[in-house]
């Protein structure tokens, strides 16, 4: 399908050249976003997915990944040939299977981090989108947008989006390509949800039909669109999380496994007191220590050396460390040594409590001398009656036509949700509507650019009526 605008134009939302989007700084005593220097160029990162999006950059330019001050992961960056502007990326999936990898491993991308490309630069900020729901007729998308300082960001600087599988809305950004509730596209609007909350909101009224069935099958992205009130000889810079966005390769970057640095799993939670706490996490290549750390909500902090074995390491807190913590809410980090360095992870939360005891049972009533049975009210389940999927497809087939999924929606249900999963990364994800007759066509990927990425290799269909179960099918394309 053909677009009018670059993958990295139409990512960003607005053609580059006029972008709003570049170097100035934040109104807070937080060090201010580094520039993307030259009105052309572009960086887009969607940090859930470890993707990143270039526009006007060489062929061949290192990436690198800063946290902390220390360069944690690189990657080279692979133009599309005969674009222009030069496009490319690392590990995008913006680019339908071009771009390139991360070096040896896929890193996780967190909020403040710090993309480096040439002499210019951007840092991550914190959003979150959640899938779209229908309330009241209207389609809603929320989410969160925090500033590097803890309070909301600008409102001006959020948006909620929402890309068309394939075609085009009926009027939009990037000629229909997606709607930004920033711009008011189609009647969108985006409200936070109180006075100094992080919680935002974004509607659309109906859009009518057509629009309606892309909008409900379509992308949904929250976005930090740059700091507005950026000059125009600026470059484009956008921090995007994608609903539902799984990180890891892209089948093309297989050979750069996902490694994340963080807690995982301790070993009971609740943390009950006067009781040792084990946690287990992992580690990117490389990292030759970890020291783990659990916080309280009063601050109270204590720190135990892990032992590091490959990319997996655990931490033991003896009962003393446990009972000087406060009971309630508790962080787990970690901080994990490089030879260039020291950085955090991601963090992990666990409760600290006392469980509570088991109610009271009362005494055995007697037996009465005739016992009738006596009938138990189950509530229904919302679970599919019928899911039909060929077990078998070929490549060419997949890319050109999808994977054909049949459904027969349980009574009660509203909504299907269907996906599309390699492994544990979903592909794609869409919402439909259940007709009268409970009868849904769907085809899966939707958009011919999503198609493109597909591999030989198992797939998962997954369907769910919302507030229902899930019911699966496995198929192999060959």
């Amino acid at each position: 399908m053909s677009h009018s605008l670059s993958p990295a134009r139409r990512r960003a939302g607005v053609p580059l050249a006029v972008a709003a989007l570049g170097c100035a700084a934040l109104a807070s005593p937080a060090p201010a976003p580094a520039a993307v220097v030259g009105a052309n160029r572009s960086i887009v990162v969607t940090a859930n997915t470890s993707d990143v999006l270039l526009s006007a950059f060489a062929n061949a330019a290192v990436v690198s990944l800063v946290r902390d001050g220390v360069t944690i992961a690189s990657g080279k960056n692979v133009n599309i040939p005969g674009a222009a502007p030069a496009e490319g990326g690392i590990n995008s999936a913006h680019l339908a299977g071009a771009g390139g990898c991360w070096t040896t491993f896929t890193p996780q991308i967190l909020p403040g981090d710090t993309i480096k490309v040439s002499t210019s630069s951007t840092v991550v900020h914190d959003v979150t989108a959640t899938p779209l729901t229908v309330e009241g007729g209207q389609i809603v998308v929320r989410g969160t947008a925090v500033g590097l300082t803890g309070t909301p960001l600008a409102a001006a600087e959020v948006d909620g989006q929402i890309w068309s599988p394939g075609g085009r809305f009926s009027a939009g950004s990037s000629g229909g390509q997606f709607l930004s509730s920033q711009r008011g596209n189609l009647g969108g609007v985006l409200t936070y949800d109180a006075p100094g909350s992080t919680h935002w909101t974004a509607r659309w009224p109906s859009l009518g039909a057509a629009d309606n069935a892309f909008a409900l099958a379509g992308s949904i992205i929250g976005a930090w669109t740059g700091p507005a009130g950026a000059p125009p000889t600026a470059g484009g810079e956008q921090s995007d999380f994608e609903a539902g966005g799984v990180p890891g390769p892209l089948d093309n970057c297989a050979a750069s496994p996902y490694a994340p640095d963080g807690p995982t799993a301790v070993d009971h939670d609740p943390v009950t007191p006067s009781t040792g706490l084990v946690v287990t996490g992992r580690a990117q290549p490389g990292v030759t220590a970890v020291k783990a750390t659990v916080t309280d909500a009063a601050g109270k902090a204590v720190s135990r050396d892990a032992t590091v074995t490959g990319t997996s390491w655990s931490a033991g807190f003896p009962a003393a460390d446990v009972d000087a913590l406060a009971d309630g809410p508790l962080s787990i980090t970690g901080a994990f040594k490089l030879p260039a360095g020291t950085f955090h992870g991601a963090t992990m939360k666990v409760t600290k409590g006392v469980p509570a005891a088991p109610p009271a049972q009362p005494a055995p009533a007697a037996a009465p001398v005739v016992a009738q049975p006596q009938p138990v009210a189950v509530a229904p389940s919302l679970t599919l009656e019928a899911l039909t999927v060929r077990s078998r497809v070929t490549l060419r087939s997949a890319r050109r036509h999808g994977i054909h999924i049949t459904a027969f929606a349980p009574q009660g249900a509203s909504v299907l949700e269907l996906k599309l999963l390699r492994g544990r990364r979903t592909v794609t994800t869409v919402l439909r509507r259940v007709p009268a007759n409970r009868l849904l066509n769907v085809v899966l990927p939707s958009a011919g650019r999503t198609r493109r990425v597909l591999r030989r290799g198992s797939y998962t269909v997954a369907v769910t009526p919302v507030g229902g179960a899930t019911t699966t099918r496995v198929v192999r394309v060959v």
